[in-house]
C-alpha cells in the first residue's frame, strides 16, 4: 500500500474498520480474546457435551 495515503476511492485503514464495526451488531470489531474465550471454552470441560457445531464469533455480523 502507498504509505503516503489512500488512492483515489481507497479508504484509510482507519476508515475501513470505522465503517465496517458500524455494520456489526455488537458495534464493534472482534478483539483476540473474543477468539481466544470461545477457544478456551471448546478445550474446557464446560463443552464436553457438544457434537458437531459450527460456531460463529463475528459479533451478529451472520444471524441464522
Amino acid at each position: 500500500m502507498d504509505r503516503r495515503g489512500p488512492r483515489s476511492g481507497q479508504l484509510s485503514p482507519e476508515e475501513f474498520t470505522r465503517q465496517r464495526a458500524g455494520t456489526v451488531p455488537l458495534g464493534r470489531m472482534e478483539r483476540p480474546e473474543d477468539v481466544a474465550n470461545v477457544i478456551g471454552f471448546l478445550v474446557s470441560s464446560k463443552s464436553g457435551y457438544m457434537t458437531g457445531q459450527a460456531l460463529s464469533v463475528d459479533g451478529g455480523l451472520v444471524m441464522h
